[in-house]
């Protein structure tokens, strides 16, 4: 007879032993399934509360970023009217006694480098 039918029952042995390593290795696959199911839930639990923060803070930063828009074009309405030339001449000639020259009392000064007093006068004609 040949190796199937050792009188020992090393076969029969090693064929049991399989066996249990095979059952163990179900029994630890199971395991496995059975625990990563609470992890997988647990990282969907952290996700959502993580997004949900995220999501909180993009409304926050949208609603600031509108603030900001609205003062943005609030100053810039403000620039317009505080440099318009009506206003400028008005607080000219009101505030600070000043008056428009004619073309022909202007003085023109120009500065050449090197010479820090140099002018001349326009003259008129």
């Amino acid at each position: 007879m040949g190796d199937a039918f050792c009188c020992d029952g090393s076969k029969e042995a090693r064929l049991a032993g399989q066996s249990e390593d095979d059952d163990m290795a179900k029994k630890i696959g199971l395991y496995a399934v059975v625990l990563s199911i609470p992890l997988f839930l647990l990282g969907a639990v952290w996700q959502g509360e993580r997004y949900a923060a995220l999501r909180t803070e993009v409304d926050r930063l949208t609603e600031r970023q509108e603030k900001v828009i609205e003062e943005n074009r609030r100053l810039i309405a403000e620039i317009t009217v505080l440099s318009s030339s009506a206003r400028i001449e008005n607080i000219a000639k009101t505030s600070l006694g000043l008056e428009k020259k004619a073309p022909e009392e202007v003085i023109e000064v120009t500065i050449k480098s090197g010479t820090a007093n140099s002018g001349s006068r326009k003259t008129g004609g």
